[in-house]
């Protein structure tokens, strides 16, 4: 992966530093999360915010082998 250094407002490195630990990520992972949420949101605008915050869980789950095929019919 790419990475490319930006200036952010310390009151928003400052917030995602007190989040981040919440969540157990480092600051630059809080702040990748809220821009993929955010991205998201804007591309979706008809999704609820309960909506992706699910679907990127699942997409977790799945990428963490922690979900099992559903078998339709039985």
């Amino acid at each position: 992966m790419a990475t490319t250094s930006i200036r952010l407002e310390k009151a928003l490195v400052d917030k995602a530093t007190v989040i981040s630990q919440t969540y157990h990520r480092t600051t630059p992972k809080q702040i990748m999360h809220w821009a993929t949420i955010g991205q998201i949101m804007e591309e979706h605008p008809e999704l609820s915010y309960d909506f992706v915050r699910q679907l990127l869980t699942a997409q977790f789950e799945i990428e963490a082998g922690m979900v099992e095929p559903y078998e339709f019919g039985e």
